[in-house]
Order: C-alpha cells, then sequence, then structure tokens
C-alpha cells in the first residue's frame, strides 16, 4: 500500500509538536536496527533483561549472533547518547570486533606478519570497506555535486529528496527463493539478482552520501569558510576541527602511515593525533567524511566510523615508493612508538564517548 508522505514543512510541525516521538525513534535506531546491524541481541531494557528469564546474554555473556553482523563479529558494543544545541540526540561509541587485535599484541602481530601467516594488507582491505572516504558511485556523485550546497542550505526540502526519510523498498524485497529451496533458482539466476541488489544498494547508499557524508562550508568570495559548529577552537582562527577541505589526504590507493607518509601527507606522528602505524584511506574528493555504506543505508543520517587498527613498521608493510628512508622500517623503536599511541588512542576515544 503506497501512503501519501508528508512534505517538509508538515514533518516540522509533526516533529514540534510531539517531541517525545524524536526520543522513541531514536531509540529504535539504536536498541534495535543498530544492533541488528552489528549481529547483536538488544532488547529495550538491555542490560536489565539479564535479571529476566530471557536475557539478552547467553550463558557466556556475550549478545553476539552466531553470524555476526555488517563488521563481522561484534563482541561488544558500548556507547553514550549525546544531544546537540537543540536537542537532538546522537551517537558516541566504541565497537569492539572478532579479529586478530582482540587478543594479540602489535608485537605479536609483527611477528606472524614476519611468519606470513598474517597479511597486513587485509587490515588495509578492511579499513577501505568499514570507513569508506571516496564515492561508492562516482558518476553519481559528481552529478549532484554542484547542487548539494544549495540543497543543504534547504535542509533538502525537496521532494526529491524523501529517500532520506523512509527505507527503501528493495531493502524489504525477497520475491526471490533461496538456492537451497526446492524450487530455488539457478546459480546463474542467484548471481543476477545478487547483481541486481548490489546496484540498487550501491545508488542507494551514494543518494545518501552526497546528502548526508558531505562536509559543508559557507562559500564566500575568499573560498570556503567552516560553519559556526565546525569551527576549532585549537587551531587557528577558521579552521575546521575536522580538518575539511582534507586536500593533504588525497591518494588513490590505501597507505601505511610511516614517518616519511606521514611528512608526505602533513599528518602527525606525536600528541593526541599521532597517526603512526595508522591506515590513511583511499580518497578522491575532499568534501566526504567517511563511514560505512550500510549505516548510510540504514540510518539515512550523517554516520562516521574511525577505525583503529594499526600496523608494524616492517619492511612487508612499508610504502617504498613513497619513502625513500631505509631507517624507517628497521627501526624497532617505531613498534614500541606504535604500540603505546595504539593503547593511547584507545584510552581516549572511551575518554571521548564517556564523557571523561
Amino acid at each position: 500500500m503506497d501512503l501519501p508522505f508528508p512534505d517538509y514543512e508538515q514533518r516540522r510541525i509533526m516533529t514540534a509538536r510531539d517531541p517525545l516521538a524524536v526520543i522513541d525513534a531514536y531509540t529504535v535506531e539504536v536498541r534495535v536496527r543498530l544492533a541488528c546491524a552489528l549481529g547483536l541481541r538488544m532488547c529495550p531494557i538491555c542490560p536489565r533483561c539479564n535479571e529476566t528469564e530471557h536475557p539478552c546474554q547467553d550463558k557466556f555473556g556475550s549478545n553476539m549472533t552466531p553470524l555476526g553482523g555488517i563488521l563481522g563479529g561484534c563482541t561488544a558494543l558500548g556507547a553514550a547518547t549525546e544531544h546537540q544545541g537543540v536537542g537532538t540526540p546522537h551517537l558516541h561509541g566504541n565497537i569492539h570486533l572478532a579479529c586478530i587485535y582482540q587478543y594479540h599484541t602489535l608485537q605479536e602481530i609483527a611477528d606472524r606478519i614476519v611468519e606470513k601467516a598474517f597479511d597486513p594488507d587485509l587490515v588495509k582491505s578492511f579499513q577501505a570497506w568499514m570507513h569508506k572516504e571516496d564515492p561508492p558511485e562516482p558518476m553519481q556523485h559528481e552529478a549532484f555535486t554542484e547542487r548539494v550546497e544549495q540543497e543543504w542550505q534547504q535542509r533538502f526540502a525537496g521532494q526529491e529528496h524523501d529517500g532520506m526519510c523512509s527505507t527503501p523498498a528493495y531493502m524489504a524485497d525477497d520475491e526471490q527463493a533461496t538456492m537451497w529451496a526446492p524450487s530455488g533458482p539457478s546459480s546463474q539466476e542467484a548471481l543476477a539478482d545478487g547483481a541486481k541488489f548490489r546496484r540498487a544498494y550501491m545508488e542507494d547508499a551514494q543518494f545518501m552520501f552526497s546528502r548526508v557524508q558531505h562536509h559543508v562550508h559557507k562559500k564566500t568570495k575568499k573560498g570556503y569558510f567552516p560553519l559556526k559548529a565546525c569551527l576549532s577552537k585549537r587551531c587557528k582562527k577558521g579552521s575546521c576541527k575536522a580538518g575539511f577541505p582534507k586536500e593533504d589526504f588525497l591518494t588513490e590507493k590505501m597507505l601505511f602511515i610511516c614517518p616519511g607518509v606521514a611528512r608526505k601527507f602533513n599528518l602527525r606522528i606525536s600528541g593526541r593525533r599521532n597517526c603512526l602505524g595508522g591506515i590513511l584511506g583511499r580518497r578522491t574528493g575532499v568534501w566526504q567524511s567517511g563511514t560505512h555504506p550500510a549505516f548510510a543505508v540504514i540510518f539515512r543520517s550523517n554516520t562516521h566510523t574511525q577505525p583503529n587498527h594499526r600496523l608494524p613498521c616492517l619492511p612487508t608493510t612499508h610504502e617504498d615508493d613513497l619513502c625513500q628512508d631505509k631507517g624507517c622500517k628497521d627501526d624497532s623503536r617505531n613498534l614500541k612508538v606504535v604500540c603505546k599511541m595504539t593503547q593511547r588512542a584507545s584510552r581516549q576515544a572511551t575518554g571521548y564517548f564517556c564523557g571523561s
């Protein structure tokens, strides 16, 4: 059944008259949709449900579902709600994944890389998938780029943007039987059905990326100037606290950050934002904020992922074509520094979402 969709002004009035509906919708997004996307069992009364006959945790204390979610096996989620200037709630949190970093130190990971028991390129490919910093559909992105700032100023009020407020039909359509059904499709038909879904998914992801992942600054005669909400309080006047536009970070491939690569891309390898051992993502545009495409498709709003998996400085991880410093990849001190920075970054991330 097709129901008429209220226009932008009507939606604003309805929201103003029932602010509790916003909070209830936010609760559903976190406790139902986010939990389902991550492959976690979560209910409206978690974690108090453990006191009932039907707890979300199993007997081992885990909420993870057997098949995991969009990021793989998710062993835990810790997050806190923060309210913006007008009271809009949003979430900051840490997602803990089942991976080699869960039980191994960076030294042990380095040993496995040397033994060829672990491929460091897997970390790069995982980050490229989890934290996408280039457009899912470049041609569709280019077609909307010229209009995005004007439409943003109008709060995407036009009917062409109504898809931002509703779940697309392709996500619920499931007409095709599985290959394991008695009268299921052939492998060719199943592949065609998967390709059809992928096209719809990527086009929808780009639809949302163009509208909610594009970082907007005010365009003036002297160039772009950060909005009041994104002005940095610590850096020089007029700078964006998120570092946009990211002109220094443009790269056609994923890069391991050693001291030489850090100098080339103006990245810090000291202090609170130490990037040593991290991964610089593939970036072809200066305004896109990185996230997982599934988050954009599911939540229809701005999201941001921040992977913190780091690699040791080794001959197999070093970017020889960008850094000619031979001592960089052989310096054992770098490994100790990366270990410390990883621990510090994890601690700071925990403190940030907890408000400490």
